[in-house]
């Protein structure tokens, strides 16, 4: 909320703008409102397979990371 409105108050790109509010909403959309039922991890990547896109790209970029700073990487489930 505090970027966007940073964002908004400098007149940054409308797009960029956009975007962050687009993110902003859909972290919302994603409050539990009891936590006690929440999802799992599984059903909530079944749920919403952003989520799971999202993991599974940052493990990869991670791992493109180790490996072009001379590491080896082995990224697990």
């Amino acid at each position: 909320m505090v970027e966007v409105t940073k964002l908004e108050l400098i007149h940054a790109d409308r797009t960029i703008v956009e975007e962050k509010k687009r993110l902003l909403d859909r972290v919302e959309e994603l409050h539990e409102f009891n936590p006690m039922l929440g999802l799992r991890g599984c059903r909530l990547g079944i749920y919403y397979p952003e989520i799971t896109r999202m993991q599974a790209r940052a493990i990869f970029e991670a791992a493109c990371e180790v490996t072009r700073r001379g590491s080896r990487s082995r990224p697990r489930s």
